[in-house]
């Protein structure tokens, strides 16, 4: 079908369940990201890590900071 009725209480369900699942797979998809990277830099000392992800957040910033200028 391409429309159904529903009660409103129904579709307020709804939303929420929609809502956590699309949460439970962000959150899925940012743990297997975390183990990925946890893999990928099990040879850095915690001070490395710190230190490249400091460097990640002010590259991304300076690229966020020249796209909002573009504009």
């Amino acid at each position: 079908p391409s429309a159904v009725l529903i009660s409103y209480s129904e579709y307020l369900s709804l939303c929420k369940a929609q809502e956590e699942l699309a949460e439970r797979e962000f959150l899925g998809r940012f743990d297997r990201i975390m183990a990925e990277q946890a893999e990928r830099n099990r040879d850095l000392t915690p001070e490395e890590a710190d230190a490249m992800a400091i460097q990640a957040v002010q590259e991304d910033r300076a690229r966020h900071h020249a796209h909002t200028a573009e504009r």
